[in-house]
């Protein structure tokens, strides 16, 4: 089953063969293999794990994403993603803590300024999709510390 990851920019990762993708949708997280049935799904700004062959040899890969959509066919999953980078190019964890302090400060200066005024659903919704983004590119950044930690002992 090829694989295909797209970002508004450039195609992040093409794949001929995939073992597993996991990714979270609009109603929840799914693991996708081959043979998945066909769907076309909203993504949630979330991890994404993708596992490949070379060869025959399974590769793991985790991905940040920022929303968009999932299309699965019977021989191939394209994800089309407002915003994926690699786990390995993943800033420093001061940085990305310091970016979600900011983001969820945002929320909540964007709220608290509304008052009665109705709120702009498109500006909210973007606002919080940063949060999610430097929320999940926290949680990868400290499980890939916590990794390397365990593999110095």
């Amino acid at each position: 089953m090829k694989f295909e990851l797209i970002s508004t920019s450039k195609v992040v990762l093409s794949v001929e063969s995939i073992a597993s993708l996991t990714i979270t949708t609009e109603n929840g997280e799914i693991t996708i293999m081959p043979h998945h049935e066909p769907l076309i799904s909203a993504l949630k700004p979330w991890l994404m794990q993708v596992q490949y062959y070379v060869g025959n040899q399974i590769h793991s890969w985790h991905y940040i994403i920022g929303g968009g959509v999932v299309s699965i066919s019977h021989d191939s999953v394209v994800v089309i993603a407002d915003f994926a980078q690699n786990s390995e190019d993943i800033p420093d964890t001061e940085y990305i803590e310091e970016q979600k302090k900011k983001a969820e400060k945002l929320v909540q200066e964007f709220r608290s300024q509304a008052g009665n005024k109705v709120i702009d659903p498109h500006e909210l919704i973007a606002v919080e999709y940063e949060l999610l983004k430097y929320t999940a590119m926290h949680q990868l950044a400290y499980q890939k510390e916590h990794d390397e930690k365990g593999r110095k002992k």
